[in-house]
């Protein structure tokens, strides 16, 4: 007999594990079933082909990158994928967050300072105490 080490042994048990742990993501299903990623998306590729699992949801990744979907266990029609924010609403949302936040000012002003420094290092003259010490 060999050792599964805590893991469900068949493709069968795993895959209940899976649709008792729904709805999640494909890292979540992952983490939860104890097998790689690549696996649970090959099986869940074959769940919904099955129409066994439909795409519910979309959740934001916690770093960089796209969205996950969020599967959820039965029949349903796949939720379409949100669109992507564009650079305008990001900048916006950024901006709107630095002024409630109070940091907008200060941001403004080190924006302000660096173009002139930068204005006067290109007259030749030295803009702060660093750029004398480096000529």
């Amino acid at each position: 007999m060999t050792q599964t080490y805590g893991r469900p042994f068949s493709v069968l048990d795993w895959t209940d594990v899976l649709m008792a742990a729904m709805p999640a993501t494909l890292n979540e299903l992952a983490m939860r079933s104890g097998r790689p990623k690549g696996t649970v998306k090959h099986w869940m590729e074959k769940l919904r082909a099955a129409r066994w699992v439909h795409v519910g949801d979309w959740k934001r990744s916690p770093g960089p990158g796209k969205k996950q979907p969020v599967f959820k266990a039965g029949q349903g029609r796949d939720r379409l994928e949100p669109p992507n924010i564009t650079r305008k609403d990001s900048v916006d949302r950024s901006r709107a967050k630095a002024v409630k936040d109070g940091r907008y000012d200060f941001q403004l002003a080190k924006q302000r300072a660096a173009k002139k420094a930068a204005r006067v290092r290109k007259s030749g003259r030295t803009a702060t105490p660093w750029d004398a010490l480096m000529r």
